[in-house]
């Protein structure tokens, strides 16, 4: 009997020693994996890395969590390339962190072009305001509905307009979208609308340049003091004019100017120079240099306060 217990005791510090940082259960049912001490905050306590897997079952499919590997020191991820935030009680889930990455890096892109005709894109999308019907389980238990107002695009409206790329992809309960496809739309459409501006603007300039009876005292564009009309931001005569060296392109901001600059340009309309202008500076000037304009010949400075045009004038280049 003797020889009985003390083989039983062997028995069990044998298995005490083999279990010992592998699996531990501890009086409150903590589990711990890899570790003899599970952390007091959770329920299981895993040191080292964790792999949810189907197989042998066909298909074979991997789910990683990985601690420790390096940048950026965890991962999650799986043997197939979609993972959905869902479940059959709620649908899909709403996911909150502070920022998200794309991988943009340019060795996984080929054949860049640019956007063609951007405005006509964005011009046929509809963007809707409408309430989106989201699946919770509340504090009690219940499943409940919520109607949330959203402002969006329709999936299926979308894939119809923007053919050229993949934007939706059909989910478990529905068509899902990225939007994030959107943004290079909307910054391409911003720079070919700017593009239009600059060259409405650029058309301005010329005709108040040329036209003789313009006054710039008697617009409105001057940002100056309505009750005192001759406290307006104008032009005057560059001098020397014409010049071949450089000349100073003179002018006078109002009292109440927050922002304004100086843009030259060719009689074609092309902005060859622009000036930031300090807005307390009341009257002053800048130098052209004659080197900054490619030929002999007119052209045109024009003034802008708060992205306004306020005067121009002609000057000519020897």
């Amino acid at each position: 009997m003797k020889l009985l217990n003390t083989t039983l005791v062997a028995i069990l510090a044998i298995l005490s020693f083999s279990t010992f940082g592998q699996l531990k259960v501890d009086q409150y049912g903590r589990i711990g994996m890899g570790t003899n001490w599970p952390n007091s905050g959770y329920k299981c306590h895993i040191k080292g890395n964790m792999l949810l897997t189907t197989y042998p079952d066909y298909p074979f499919i991997e789910f990683q969590f990985k601690v420790g590997n390096g940048w950026p020191g965890t991962e999650i991820g799986s043997s197939v390339d979609k993972i959905a935030f869902w479940s059959s009680y709620v649908g899909y889930h709403k996911l909150y962190a502070e920022q998200f990455y794309k991988m943009s890096d340019a060795s996984y892109k080929f054949e860049s072009t640019q956007i063609i005709s951007p405005m006509s894109k964005i011009s046929l999308l509809k963007p809707y305001k409408y309430f989106y019907k989201s699946d919770y389980i509340s504090d009690n238990g219940d499943s409940l509905t919520e109607n949330i107002p959203q402002y969006g695009f329709i999936s299926q409206e979308v894939e119809q307009t923007l053919i050229e790329v993949k934007i939706t992809e059909d989910g478990k309960d529905g068509k899902l979208m990225d939007y994030d496809q959107i943004i290079p739309l909307l910054v391409a459409g911003m720079q070919e609308q700017q593009k239009m501006i600059k060259g409405l603007e650029a058309q301005m300039a010329r005709l108040i340049a040329t036209n003789p009876n313009y006054n710039s005292n008697s617009g409105g564009n001057g940002n100056g003091n309505s009750n005192n009309p001759i406290d307006k931001s104008k032009l005057f005569s560059n001098s020397p004019n014409p010049f071949s060296a450089s000349t100073n392109l003179n002018y006078y901001l109002s009292a109440n100017t927050t922002q304004a600059e100086i843009r030259v340009y060719d009689m074609q309309g092309v902005e060859r120079k622009v000036y930031n202008l300090n807005p307390n500076q009341g009257n002053s000037f800048v130098v052209l240099s004659g080197s900054d304009l490619p030929m002999s010949g007119t052209y045109i400075f024009a003034l802008f306060t708060e992205s306004q045009i306020v005067d121009a004038k002609t000057i000519v280049k020897q």
